[in-house]
């Protein structure tokens, strides 16, 4: 990747970090704002505010939420396995990474890896002894990233 790109990665991402300590969803004119000022720091941001506003104005706007699950409380078995066990998340990390790569906001990529621990907890450990029967079903929106 070239360095122009890098730069604006950078400042996409140092914006989008500003915007989040914010105690409310700012306004247009407040991102607007805010960009212009990022970008007189130095090292001074030359690329185009309108592209970085646009970008922070959708990150803004992406929230993911914890989810429901609806759970049999008669099939006891210890939600906490996941995160008892060592498993190497080769998969999972080269994703959380990939969507960082992409720009997604670390909170969302964070939020996505705690509901995965968390549905993978409710199914049983497949290390655990004995006869066991588990089925779920995850809704979601198409492309959402269910599998």
């Amino acid at each position: 990747m070239n360095s122009l790109m890098e730069n604006e990665k950078s400042f996409i991402s140092s914006l989008i970090t500003t915007l989040y300590r914010f105690d409310y969803t700012p306004t247009r004119e407040e991102v607007e704002d805010t960009a212009k000022a990022l970008s007189r720091i130095p090292p001074c941001y030359e690329g185009s505010l309108d592209a970085a506003i646009e970008e922070a104005l959708v990150a803004l706007d992406t929230q993911m939420g914890a989810g429901t699950s609806l759970v049999d409380i008669e099939a006891g078995h210890d939600e906490e396995w996941v995160s008892k066990r060592e498993i190497a998340w080769t998969y999972s990390k080269g994703y959380e990474k990939y969507l960082k790569s992409e720009k997604w906001h670390p909170a969302v990529v964070q939020s996505l890896s705690d509901v995965s621990t968390r549905i993978l907890g409710h199914l049983q450990d497949p290390l655990s002894e004995g006869t066991w029967d588990r089925r779920g079903l995850v809704i979601g929106h198409v492309q959402s990233g269910k599998t």
